[in-house]
């Protein structure tokens, strides 16, 4: 789930190829993996002794027992794997779901070392005072360590940006 606080856009969604990072712990000794770790959607990797795959497989180095997680969709109304960011008023939405079978993600990092970025889309078409009618602009972005991007629409004249994330997991 996350949240964030939107200027002047709306549908804010990471793009196509984003890898998701975020750190995990084994829930069967309780370790905590030693770094960041990043899931794609896109990705699959077979589990072995299983014919199964998983998007994500680790070993933990602990215990040594292996562990899976799948993107499933985040609502039972979606299709997409990944949700957009649509709140104006900075509530958690859901962005994504995983099927985590033996570890748990404890922490969600909005900047990407795996390099990837955001979109979003202005808000609604506006209406100059000529009377004339600005169409929605699309953005690619990347959220900075301190929580933010800030940049300006030219094309309808005003600030735009996403402040404030937060992110935080919650069982279903």
């Amino acid at each position: 789930m996350i949240k964030m606080e939107l200027e002047n856009v709306t549908d804010v969604v990471p793009k196509d190829d984003y890898e998701f990072q975020m750190n995990i712990m084994c829930t069967s000794c309780r370790e905590q993996h030693e770094n960041a770790v990043s899931l794609s959607s896109k990705e699959e990797r077979e589990m072995s002794g299983s014919r199964g795959t998983a998007n994500f497989v680790w070993r933990c180095t602990h215990c040594k027992k292996e562990h899976s997680a799948n993107f499933i969709a985040p609502t039972s109304s979606s299709k997409d794997l990944v949700a957009p960011y649509t709140s104006e008023t900075a509530q958690f939405q859901p962005l994504i779901s995983l099927d985590c079978r033996g570890l748990e993600p404890v922490n969600f990092l909005f900047t990407n070392a795996a390099g990837g970025s955001w979109k979003a889309k202005a808000n609604q078409e506006t209406e100059n005072e000529d009377g004339s009618r600005v169409k929605n602009a699309d953005f690619e972005f990347e959220i900075d360590e301190d929580g933010r991007w800030d940049d300006y629409d030219e094309a309808n004249a005003r600030t735009v940006g996403v402040s404030e994330v937060e992110a935080k997991w919650q069982r279903a």
